[in-house]
């Protein structure tokens, strides 16, 4: 097919943490070869239309804490972490915290 945009060719690189732990990249250094990447030749098919991870967008999944109820809107990736590391939420026992966290995804529809 003429014209059709082709498969920008891989990289490999090093895991950070683990040098004999080899992951690929894209030609613009995103992991999972291309999966995360906007730029054109890559797929990009772990991106929603806001150019974001799905998870860490507001736009696509919008959460607020169910232990606070501060009006703050997080992102479904940021909430468990404000959920178990807040200050505000030292005092509640961790069974609360994860029953408050995966309740909050199953009413929003993110976990099963």
């Amino acid at each position: 097919m003429e014209g059709a945009m082709e498969a920008a060719p891989k990289l490999e690189g090093v895991f950070p943490c683990n040098p004999a732990y080899k992951q690929h990249l894209c030609p613009h250094g995103k992991p999972g070869n291309g999966y995360y990447c906007p730029d054109p030749g890559c797929s990009g098919q772990g991106l929603c239309e806001h150019k974001k991870q799905k998870p860490a967008c507001k736009e696509c999944m919008p959460a607020q804490c169910p232990l606070c109820n501060n009006g703050k809107i997080y992102t479904w990736a940021s909430l468990r972490y404000h959920i178990y590391n807040s200050n505000m939420h030292a005092s509640v026992p961790g069974l609360d915290k994860q029953a408050a966290y995966w309740n909050a995804g199953i009413e929003k529809g993110y976990a099963r």
